[in-house]
């Protein structure tokens, strides 16, 4: 089953809990019902869209096909892990998270390079103020010559 979301509409100011959203879900390609979060740390609320029936339908089918997910781990600071069965609400959140980490790496290395080195901790990034292109590739070669650098612009430019 593919489920995917489109016309993402982040409100920041409303952000408490979560992220206030609103955005398109779509089934298997075809739009199926619209989900909103107010952000303040409630469920994810999922609105048939017309016909009615086909789209209550496709929520239903959705929500079992996450119950049929594997199970998710989060392992907190003092090594305990909490395990979670995905749901409908957990699935559209994630993707809402994935879309809108995606449009803020689009906005960011729009005229910059972005790249990490093997000792750089995780979510540290260097960057130079130039577009990223094969001279700046050969440029951060010869920089760091025998490294594995990890480039944002490359992994990120599937989303652009």
């Amino acid at each position: 089953m593919d489920i995917t979301v489109k016309g993402v509409k982040e409100i920041k100011s409303l952000s408490e809990d979560s992220i206030c959203f609103d955005c398109s879900v779509y089934v298997n390609g075809k739009r199926a019902f619209t989900a909103r979060n107010r952000g303040n740390g409630g469920p994810t609320l999922f609105d048939p869209i017309r016909p009615y029936p086909k789209s209550r339908a496709l929520i239903q089918e959705a929500e079992e096909y996450c119950k049929s997910l594997p199970e998710v781990e989060w392992e907190y600071g003092d090594g305990e892990v909490l395990k979670y069965q995905p749901d409908l609400d957990y699935v559209v959140s994630g993707l809402v998270s994935e879309y809108l980490d995606a449009q803020e790496w689009k906005r960011m290395l729009k005229g910059k390079t972005y790249f990490k080195l093997p000792e750089d901790k995780l979510g540290d990034w260097r960057y130079f103020s130039h577009p990223y292109d094969d001279q700046m590739k050969v440029y951060l070669q010869k920089q760091y010559p025998g490294q594995k650098l990890e480039i944002a612009n490359e992994t990120w430019k599937v989303f652009s």
